[in-house]
C-alpha cells in the first residue's frame, strides 16, 4: 500500500499551475517553469525551456540544494540516466537579473497580496 507523498512546493508555468511534484524535461518552447514553496510563497527555482521545448538550465536559489549561493545546473536532455548536471555553476549576469526578478514577483504572496 503506497501513500501519496505531500509536496511542499508547486510549479507555475505558462498555461497553469502544477502540484504533482515532478519537474518535466520538456515544455512549451521558449518558456519557464517556476517552483515556489507552498508554506511561505518564496521562489525556489526556475527551469528554462529552449526553442525546441527541451529544458536546458535550472536556476536555483541558495536554499534549494544546500549550496550557499544562487546557482545554475545545466541540463542535457539526451542523457537519459541523469539529465540534470550535479555540478553547479555561478549565475551569469543575465541569469542573476532573472532570478532576482522572479524573487520579487511573488514577495508578499503569503501576506494576502
Amino acid at each position: 500500500m503506497s501513500r501519496k507523498q505531500k509536496r511542499n512546493f508547486f510549479h507555475l508555468f505558462k498555461g497553469g499551475k502544477d502540484d504533482k511534484g515532478t519537474t518535466p524535461l520538456y515544455g512549451a518552447p521558449n518558456t519557464n517553469l517556476d517552483t515556489y514553496d507552498k508554506r511561505n510563497g518564496r521562489f525556489k527555482s526556475r527551469r528554462k525551456f529552449g526553442k525546441d521545448g527541451n529544458a536546458f538550465v535550472d536556476l536555483d536559489t541558495k536554499h534549494t540544494c544546500g549550496v550557499g549561493y544562487d546557482h545554475a545546473h545545466d541540463i542535457n536532455v539526451k542523457n537519459k540516466i541523469q539529465p540534470r548536471s550535479s555540478e553547479h555553476r555561478k549565475l551569469t549576469r543575465k541569469e542573476r537579473r532573472e532570478v532576482n526578478k522572479a524573487k520579487r514577483k511573488r514577495k508578499g504572496w503569503n501576506n494576502g497580496y
